[in-house]
């Protein structure tokens, strides 16, 4: 029996399949092949992507409704994983779904009553020890968990919609605070904030004109931002890199975050709207003790110098990372050798208690 339940959305109920599951995702495998073959419309090719949620007789209850909300679980899951594929119900999927739940409703009231707040993280400038810049990164107090990390509330604010309220907060009360920064410690100040952008941020048409009105509202110059975006938007289709270029032309500055551990290579840099390329921890933990990734590092800085791009080597550790990315060209540094990230408090008694540290290569 076929049915349809909305607009893009239909119900199939097989009866007396011998091994159930296998049979069902047999079927729905074939189903799903023929649904996302292209197919034209007069003269245009037209792709769609079809995915499925799976109940089997033991995972169901009684009534339609319970059989419907699983399965909606069940293809909710599919899209997450990727789309253009089926999954099959499993009960930890309402657990995970009723806590997705809780976390919107609790991030609601975070975003309401002021729950979030900022840390910062300094970049350092590796030829003469000054203070380039600060990262900030959003954490969230929560009344009963605690401190929780963005890994576990990105993706819920992303999901629902709230990202933007989110992000806009984030990108206002960083600019904020270097204005502040700059007001009270006038040289000793950052010369950057760096804002992290997300997926979906991205992919909305109108974060040029919020970073331009956030820019507006606090009073802070341009040049003294700097968006951050993962390999893997960068390198996404012609009308992301269109936006980064919009973004771009506010007067500011794009990096490009995690290099090493996404889609792009040395060669597709010079087609990015960058101007710095963060080079990913991964890369710079074994500095120390592997030639090949002081040659990996020692190459991204020397392509990223030829495209007019800086460089910035995430996750240091210790002085002789500090000094051996200062020696293979890295123009700045950052990592828990010099800070773990701080809330704005803090970070201001570490800017004012700062003195460049000593770094001698042997």
């Amino acid at each position: 029996m076929a049915a349809r339940l909305g607009a893009d959305e239909f119900v199939l109920c097989f009866d007396a399949l011998e091994s159930h599951a296998l049979d069902a995702s047999v079927i729905t495998d074939r189903l799903l092949s023929a649904l996302n073959k292209p197919f034209s419309i007069g003269d245009q090719t037209v792709y769609l992507l079809s995915s499925a949620g799976l109940v089997t007789a033991s995972n169901a209850f009684d009534d339609a409704e319970s059989v419907l909300e699983h399965a909606s679980l069940a293809m909710r899951e599919a899209k997450r994983a990727g789309g253009a594929r089926h999954v099959l119900y499993e009960p930890v999927m309402m657990d995970r779904a009723k806590q997705r739940g809780d976390l919107e409703s609790d991030l609601r009231i975070a975003l309401a009553e002021g729950q979030l707040f900022t840390v910062y993280q300094p970049i350092v400038d590796l030829a003469d020890g000054s203070v380039a810049g600060m990262e900030a990164l959003v954490r969230w107090r929560h009344p009963e968990r605690g401190t929780v990390m963005p890994a576990e509330f990105i993706a819920v604010a992303e999901a629902t919609g709230l990202i933007r309220e989110l992000g806009d907060w984030v990108l206002n009360e960083t600019c904020r605070q270097l204005v502040s920064w700059q007001m009270l410690l006038g040289d000793r100040s950052p010369r950057t904030v760096s804002v992290n952008l997300s997926r979906a941020q991205l992919a909305d048409p109108g974060i040029v004109g919020r970073v331009a009105d956030a820019l507006s509202a606090t009073r802070l110059l341009p040049v003294c931002l700097q968006l951050e975006v993962t390999e893997s938007l960068a390198a996404q289709d012609a009308e992301v890199q269109a936006r980064l270029k919009d973004l771009k032309q506010l007067g500011l500055t794009l990096a490009l975050d995690d290099f090493g551990t996404g889609y792009s290579s040395l060669a597709s840099l010079h087609d990015l709207p960058i101007d710095v390329v963060k080079i990913d921890r991964s890369f710079v933990c074994p500095v120390e003790t592997s030639a090949h990734h002081r040659v990996l590092i020692e190459s991204v800085v020397r392509v990223a110098r030829s495209l007019g791009m800086s460089t910035v080597a995430e996750g240091i550790e210790t002085a002789c990372e500090a000094a051996l990315l200062g020696a293979l060209g890295c123009s700045k540094g950052q990592g828990y050798f010099y800070s773990t990230p701080l809330p704005a408090e803090e970070a201001t008694a570490w800017l004012c208690a700062y003195r460049s540290p000593s770094v001698v290569l042997k």
